[in-house]
């Protein structure tokens, strides 16, 4: 009897060695964790260009292994503040922010005191924002980079856009031309604008006569619209800051001047299916776009810092390019990318390589033939 005992003994301490062993390897074979990130998104969910951001957002996480949330503020600047901070508050590996309407500062401040990590993306800080934060890892260790597109750039690519299918009409100087603006609290807005100034520096037939600063709808800006095109009879071009507020402007032409007694000449931003549709038909002359994959790329960003590729020897601050779609490459962008299926970028072929080689961050490849 003792010796059965014994025997039973040993094969419960065997057995429970193997039970220990097998738990050992399930939990060493168990995949790590993915890095949270929650993106605190200004816009609207119906909105073309944030709700394409988020889309490819969703893409590149998918891709690149992090687990995502997108917190909407919906244009209210309240909530952008109050989102940022109850996105530090969740703890996440990485916040990224977005200083619309100087709306990033409350997010960034809790997330320092939290030691979150912070990507700045779209808008950085300006003014007195910027001497109170510095750049990335000037002041805050946790603020681990930025990532903004040149609106200087697009805001100078519409101008000249606009000056050259003027000049192809034939149209003698001075040609007037309105300006469609987002709020300039918002610095992408601002840019914009001041790309706007270095195009009529170039450019010196072209006569600004009017701006309109608004929320970047469709219709937020009618009233004052209607009237720009109805007082100014020399009134030929519309420069505006983005596609909706574009396409808006071909609404108050539909309403000013149906019949089109003037050759009117639009151009937009973002690549919004609507404006794009307007460049496919001729009613406006470009759109300037592709940074809605920002959001993709500072996924990107944010992958190769958690795996130790640290992109602070290329730039803490990484730019980006916008890239034109008018008549002559409107089809093939749409062939390739209308039906909005962003798996076809492959975000994991633009993370940094061996040595301190640059991102590739250039939506232009998107509409190369």
């Amino acid at each position: 009897m003792v010796r059965l005992w014994t025997a039973a003994l040993r094969l419960g301490v065997v057995a429970t060695a193997l039970i220990a062993m097998v738990l050992c390897c399930l939990a060493t074979a168990a995949p790590a964790a993915q890095p949270r990130v929650v993106f605190v998104n200004p816009g609207k969910q119906d909105e073309p260009f944030w709700s394409m951001l988020a889309e490819v957002m969703q893409v590149a996480a998918g891709q690149l292994g992090f687990a995502l949330d997108i917190d909407w503020a919906r244009r209210d600047r309240m909530a952008m503040v109050d989102l940022g901070v109850a996105a530090a508050r969740r703890r996440p590996d990485y916040l990224i922010l977005v200083n619309e309407q100087r709306s990033a500062w409350a997010g960034m401040e809790e997330a320092a005191r939290l030691g979150v990590k912070v990507l700045l993306l779209n808008n950085g800080f300006t003014g007195e924002d910027l001497e109170r934060f510095g750049g990335p890892r000037e002041k805050l260790p946790n603020y681990v980079g930025a990532l903004l597109p040149d609106n200087v750039q697009a805001g100078r690519a519409l101008g000249l856009a606009l000056g050259r299918a003027a000049a192809a009409q034939g149209e003698a100087p001075p040609v007037e031309l309105i300006a469609i603006n987002g709020l300039l609290a918002t610095p992408a807005a601002a840019d914009r604008f001041a790309g706007l100034q270095l195009a009529l520096a170039e450019q010196p037939q072209l006569h600004l006569v009017g701006t309109i600063e608004g929320d970047w709808s469709r219709d937020g800006q009618a009233p004052a619209l209607d009237g720009l095109l109805t007082r100014h009879d020399r009134l030929r071009l519309i420069w505006a800051a983005s596609d909706l507020m574009a396409v808006g402007a071909l609404d108050a032409i539909a309403r000013i001047d149906p019949t089109h007694r003037r050759p009117w000449l639009v151009a937009g931003l973002n690549w919004s299916s609507e404006g794009l549709a307007a460049v496919r038909d001729g009613r406006m002359v470009a759109s300037i776009g592709g940074h809605f994959l920002a959001g993709g790329f500072a996924l990107v960003m944010l992958r190769d810092y958690h795996d130790g590729r640290d992109f602070a020897d290329i730039g803490l601050t990484q730019h980006m390019p916008f890239a034109a779609i008018d008549r002559s490459n409107v089809d093939g962008y749409t062939a390739r990318f209308g039906d909005g299926d962003w798996n076809r970028i492959d975000f994991r072929a633009l993370r940094r390589g061996p040595g301190a080689a640059p991102y590739r961050f250039d939506p232009a490849v998107l509409i190369r033939p």
